[in-house]
């Protein structure tokens, strides 16, 4: 290793030269003390840094604290004695170079690697120079802070830091102090008032502020204007009016353009016709013209962009007759064409169950006797129910009786002491329980637009007296004359409406509403009446997914009995004088969506086949029947015919 020294010298030496001479063999350095101004010699050759760091501290009388990881090998060609000033700055240099610095907490100086110092504990300095790393705050007066910092975070080095506060408009520095000194006489030079701050209004009478903003920004871009000298113009619509934002001159040269464009064109009053693609007509008018009168009663006198606008529409060609100027009718079309796009259609399977499960019990006993007398009369008795079969008629014809348990006897004439005959005692028990179950499906399919309704009915139009009318004579026929009857008709059947609306994300939100009615048969008013279950919800499902709507229950139970008065009610014996019958019905109603979007052609396409082939097969099925219609074609041969013309998208196939 290379021995390097550090000599002071001082006007009147004071140690002798032997003492000096093994000061430099021993330690390479000399610790004096002097007067004013003392300088050393700071040469070394290939020495260890961390001999160099002793050396320094030993002459500068500093603490320094080493990281582990600082290490190698320091050569210094340094032919003229230094200051303690210049040496310290020197030595910062050198660790500079080997990418490493100093860095001051307290009263001792930190040496760390350059990529760990930004994130230590730097103090705020102003005014130090050198290559120590210090933090400076630098307020701006003219500029804003985030402009300034990609011109300057090309001369900020790896392990320094720049950000900009702009809450106080100030940046924040870190890095070496003589880096800091350089970027803040770079701040000051750029850091300066300009005429580009300086703001002008231009109203305008006759052209569209927008348009005019458009052209001139265009014009002055192009010229290549940067930074603070850019010019800017914006428009105001409400006032039609330009904001422009520029020099002095700049300003005064679009006054000149602003003035000789802001001329009548004599286009006000011009028509011209929208052809819709999709959306209808009129709908479209109801849009705009509340639109056009919200702009209108917001807006300001001489604001000429939304006056004198009159909007139409032609059902015959679902087109919009539009009189209005350039700028409105450019404004107006941007709108239409936002609105008259295609919308998606929602096919929706249903499959609506009703599921009815009736039990019923019988159990009774039924008796006839009869006696003929000498004179010909005869005396009958015995028991008959309306709900039983008849005994007469079960003994001329045991097959007929009804289903269930039967079991009676009827014998010939009995005859009794004395010679008297009488017919034997005849009697019949019948017992029954039944179950029945009855599933009754529908499944409505319907096709319908996006956000428009739809309905399918399946049933009757049943006629319903709401009143009568009839005019009586008051002479000698009192005769009723010319009498009718009000009479509305309602359906009667299986009702299905569903609004559907495609909500972000493919889920799809449906209005429903699902209605079962029928004319109930057992009822004893005089006019007709009609049993109905109805669902009514609003739900969100997802593309292609079943949901299943409720379960409405509903239980009848029924109870009938007949018996003979006094003989029926009394225990038990009562039985034998006595008919029963219960029964009890249990009605479920389930209703299953599937909603599908129909996004294109080819979605109707698929739909529209699969109905096809099923109806296709239905018919193959029934082929063998004498008189059956013509065999429909393959779908393959009618599928570019019928979809892609000009029918297309109705969707009155899938309502099967």
């Amino acid at each position: 290793m290379g021995m390097g020294h550090v000599q002071t010298r001082l006007p009147e030496p004071v140690f002798p030269r032997a003492i000096l001479l093994a000061v430099f063999l021993l330690a390479s350095l000399a610790v004096w003390s002097g007067k004013a101004r003392a300088e050393v010699n700071f040469d070394f050759e290939d020495a260890d840094l961390r001999a160099v760091i002793q050396a320094v501290a030993e002459f500068s009388g500093r603490n320094f604290l080493v990281d582990p990881r600082v290490e190698g090998k320091v050569t210094v060609v340094a032919p003229t004695a230094l200051t303690e000033e210049e040496a310290f700055k020197a030595f910062e240099s050198v660790l500079e170079v080997n990418g490493y610095m100093t860095v001051r907490e307290g009263g001792v100086t930190k040496i760390v690697p350059q990529e760990e110092g930004k994130h230590r504990a730097i103090e705020v300095n102003e005014g130090e120079d050198g290559d120590r790393m210090i933090t400076k705050v630098v307020r701006l007066e003219h500029v804003s802070a985030q402009r300034m910092v990609p011109i300057l975070r090309p001369l900020v080095p790896a392990y320094g830091h720049l950000v900009a506060y702009p809450d106080t408009a100030a940046l924040i520095l870190t890095d070496r102090a003589s880096n800091i000194n350089r970027l803040t006489n770079i701040i000051d030079r750029l850091d300066k008032p300009t005429e580009a701050g300086e703001l002008e209004v231009i109203p305008l009478s006759n052209a569209s502020a927008k348009e005019l903003a458009d052209m001139l920004g265009r014009l002055y871009t192009d010229q290549g204007q940067e930074n603070e000298e850019q010019t800017v113009v914006l428009a105001d619509p409400r006032t039609n009016s330009l904001i422009i934002r520029g020099r002095e001159t700049t300003r005064e040269e679009i006054q000149e353009l602003a003035d000789g464009l802001d001329t009548p064109t004599g286009t006000e009053g011009n028509t011209r016709v929208i052809y819709l693609k999709n959306a209808d007509a009129e709908d479209m008018v109801e849009v705009l013209e509340s639109t056009v009168t919200e702009e209108n009663g917001g807006g300001q006198e001489g604001a000429g962009a939304v006056a004198d606008i009159t909007i139409k529409a032609d059902s015959q060609t679902n087109a919009l007759v539009v009189r209005a100027s350039k700028s409105d009718f450019r404004a107006i079309k941007g709108v239409v064409d936002k609105l008259d796009v295609r919308r998606l259609q929602v096919y929706v399977e249903a499959l609506i169950a009703e599921i009815s499960v009736d039990q019923a019990r019988e159990f009774g006993i039924q008796w006839q006797a009869s006696e003929n007398l000498e004179d010909g009369t005869g005396v009958v008795g015995g028991t008959s129910f309306s709900v039983g079969d008849s005994i007469q008629a079960s003994a001329q014809n045991p097959l007929g009786l009804g289903s269930g348990l039967s079991v009676g006897y009827v014998d010939g004439t009995l005859e009794l002491p004395g010679g008297t005959e009488i017919i034997n005692m005849a009697g019949l028990l019948r017992a029954l329980e039944t179950r029945s179950h009855t599933n009754v499906l529908s499944t409505p399919n319907l096709l319908t637009m996006d956000n428009e309704e739809a309905e399918i009915m399946v049933g009757r139009n049943v006629p319903f007296v709401t009143g009568s009318y009839s005019s009586t004579d008051t002479g000698a026929g009192s005769a009723v004359q010319n009498p009718f009857q009000t009479i509305e008709r309602e359906d009667v059947g299986l009702t299905l409406r569903i609004t559907p609306q495609i909500t972000e994300g493919s889920a799809i939100k449906m209005n429903i509403y699902q209605e079962v009615s029928s004319v109930d048969q057992r009822g004893e008013a005089r006019d007709i009446v009609t049993r109905k279950r109805s669902l009514e919800t609003t739900v969100i499902a997802e593309n292609d997914r079943m949901i299943v709507l409720g379960g409405l229950i509903q239980t009848d139970n029924q109870e009938s009995v007949q018996e003979v008065p006094i003989l029926g009610r009394i225990p038990i014996l009562g039985n034998l004088f006595r008919y029963k019958r219960t029964s009890e019905t249990k009605t479920n109603l389930m209703v299953f969506l599937r909603p599908r979007i129909v996004r294109g052609p080819e979605d109707m396409t698929e739909r529209t086949s699969t109905k096809y082939d099923f109806i296709k097969d239905l018919q193959k099925d029934e082929g063998s029947q004498e008189e059956t219609p013509p065999p429909m074609e393959e779908w393959e041969r009618i599928a570019p015919r019928d979809l892609n013309g000009p029918t297309n998208g109705n969707g009155e196939e899938t309502e099967q």
